[in-house]
């Protein structure tokens, strides 16, 4: 769960969207800007991850101030607003029950989404990009099965916005366990034609997906599990001979 709030955070605070009101942005690195640009947030869920997100955003105004962006976490959406909640809410934040109170705001920047499921996250997430609201989510579910129609929802919508004002969607949180490997693919690797990745991003996990001892290199191309959730499990049941039932309750 900390690696996806790390993504999140990731997404939200580095190299983050411009927001609907403007705002000065550095040309490179970040910086302090002179005026900190306000970015309103919609948040969608405030279980265990959505209690993450507000309690890192809540502590790293310094490296908000220092990126230049004021992030206000304006509302949060929960299935009950009546339930006590295990995070201290931000000033001024509402908590509703209604999705519709955030995709209907005209003030919401950007739609944090980290309900999970297909189908209402489906329609929150389209919804918020064809308003021309930023999106960020940490749906690994959503973003398996529906990837290419966001993409293709979002290309039609900034078709028709201003250059440089077009909405951004992250989904770097979704992807292995928050590692910026999305980031990296997008930002950094533009001349280059990515036809393939391979590997395991863990590496205790490789000497039993590649069959060779511990300690030794594996031998020829494999195509490995990039999620560190499932590479803890294979680690334990390889490593540690427990079952599948017992790897997954650790």
């Amino acid at each position: 769960m900390i690696a996806l709030v790390a993504g999140l955070s990731h997404s939200l605070l580095v190299g983050g969207p411009p927001t609907r009101t403007g705002g000065a942005r550095c040309a490179s690195s970040p910086c302090m800007a002179e005026s900190p640009r306000k970015l309103r947030v919609g948040l969608v869920g405030g279980g265990t991850v959505g209690g993450g997100i507000v309690t890192i955003l809540e502590g790293a105004r310094e490296l908000q101030a220092s990126l230049g962006v004021d992030v206000e976490i304006a509302t949060i959406c929960v299935r009950d607003k009546a339930k006590p909640r295990d995070f201290p809410l931000p000033a001024g934040c509402a908590v509703v029950d209604d999705v519709e109170e955030i995709l209907g705001d005209g003030s919401i920047d950007l739609v944090c989404e980290v309900m999970g499921g297909t189908t209402l996250a489906k329609e929150v997430v389209m919804r918020s990009i064809a308003d021309g609201k930023h999106v960020v989510t940490a749906n690994k579910a959503l973003i398996a099965a529906a990837l290419p129609e966001l993409q293709e929802k979002l290309a039609e919508a900034n078709a028709k916005q201003v250059l440089g004002s077009e909405g951004k969607f992250g989904f770097e949180a979704a992807v292995c366990g928050g590692i910026p490997i999305i980031h990296a693919l997008q930002r950094d690797f533009l001349g280059d034609e990515v036809s393939q990745l391979s590997g395991v991003v863990n590496g205790r996990t490789l000497p039993s997906v590649s069959g060779q001892p511990s300690g030794q290199p594996p031998r020829g191309l494999f195509v490995g599990i990039i999620n560190g959730c499932t590479n803890f499990i294979l680690s334990n049941m390889a490593q540690g001979g427990l079952s599948y039932s017992d790897a997954l309750k650790e």
